[in-house]
């Protein structure tokens, strides 16, 4: 069961959200790295915190899944 939960007046239009993930794309990040990168870039628009929770494959069938979560910058 996903969720939302309206505790701030910002809100991400889908459209702008998935270009904003496409930048990531090509990029060698590790899943550890990118999980608090993305969280904290968008509880900043937000001005929320947001969890972000980020599953990445590798090669070898080993699955990776981080949880982050980003607070807005003061």
């Amino acid at each position: 069961d996903r969720h939302l939960v309206r505790t701030s007046h910002q809100l991400l239009e889908t459209r702008s959200l998935k270009l904003y993930l496409r930048t990531f794309d090509g990029r060698g990040i590790f899943a550890e790295h990118l999980a608090p990168l993305i969280a904290g870039h968008l509880a900043d628009a937000v001005e929320v915190p947001v969890t972000v929770r980020l599953t990445q494959q590798v090669r070898g069938g080993i699955t990776t899944t981080v949880t982050a979560t980003g607070r807005a910058a003061a």
